[in-house]
């Protein structure tokens, strides 16, 4: 099992299952927030969230 759904999880042998997420999603985010908190002295706590998927693969198959 793998995690960010690498090219190196697909073709390991076995290919291995892995959670994708959006890893160029989750950078966009992460410079908008950094910009809030430099632009706001008063900026509170960030949640931010962002759907995964799970991609099944040799090492797992389905049930």
């Amino acid at each position: 099992m793998s995690f960010n759904d690498t090219t190196a999880a697909e073709f390991a042998n076995p290919a291995l299952t892995s959670v994708h997420v959006e890893t160029q999603q989750m950078g966009r985010a992460s410079v908008k927030v950094m910009k809030d908190l430099l632009d706001d002295d008063e900026a509170g706590t960030y949640k931010v969230t962002f759907p995964t998927k799970l991609v099944y693969r040799e090492s797992c198959p389905k049930a």
